[in-house]
């Protein structure tokens, strides 16, 4: 259901994906369904990509090649010191659209607030947040070799309107079959 809104919102060509994650999902979505296709021979000539994907991650040991493929970039550390990173040069990047997905339910809840204020200096006005998560608190602890698995905070669609004042619009939302949430939103 995501990757039809993220088609939809094309023309994009700056994307953000903080938390990318083992798989490296979003970019590697991203190349196949806007760049060209992961069939087509074009793929591999990165000089015709129209899309800019920067990722952040905490956990360097999920590099793979194909983080290193279809990411332009990927900060490995915490989200908020990438932010502050991406904040303190002379001219900050904007965004089209910010991908944080599987992340937030990690931040307790007033860090998870703090976050989407700092994301949102960072996207143009117009610009798509996507956020997935638990729907509402799951217990999940550390994992062993990563502390950041663990859960922090429950989201669900009770949470829209604490979002929508921080300068968000409400485009979509949904729980899925799966008992997730996929909140969607435009800045203003």
């Amino acid at each position: 259901p995501i990757m039809r809104h993220v088609l939809e919102a094309q023309p994009f060509t700056d994307v953000l994906d903080i938390g990318v994650g083992e798989a490296g999902l979003w970019g590697f979505m991203l190349r196949d369904k806007c760049d060209g296709g992961m069939q087509q021979r074009t793929f591999r000539d990165t000089s015709t990509w129209k899309l800019k994907i920067l990722g952040i991650e905490i956990m360097e040991m999920y590099n793979t090649v194909i983080h290193q493929f279809c990411y332009d970039k990927i900060l490995w550390m915490d989200a908020f010191d990438a932010l502050d990173d991406l904040g303190g040069r002379s001219c900050d990047p904007k965004f089209d659209m910010v991908f944080l997905t599987s992340v937030i339910e990690h931040f307790e809840k007033d860090k998870g607030f703090e976050l989407l204020k700092r994301i949102k200096k960072f996207m143009r006005n117009g610009a798509m947040l996507i956020i997935t998560s638990p729907n509402g608190y799951q217990v999940q602890p550390p994992t062993p070799g990563n502390p950041h698995e663990e859960h922090l905070s429950g989201w669900g669609l009770d949470d829209i309107d604490m979002i929508a004042q921080i300068g968000y619009i409400p485009h979509h939302s949904e729980v899925t079959y799966d008992d997730r949430v996929i909140m969607i939103f435009k800045r203003r």
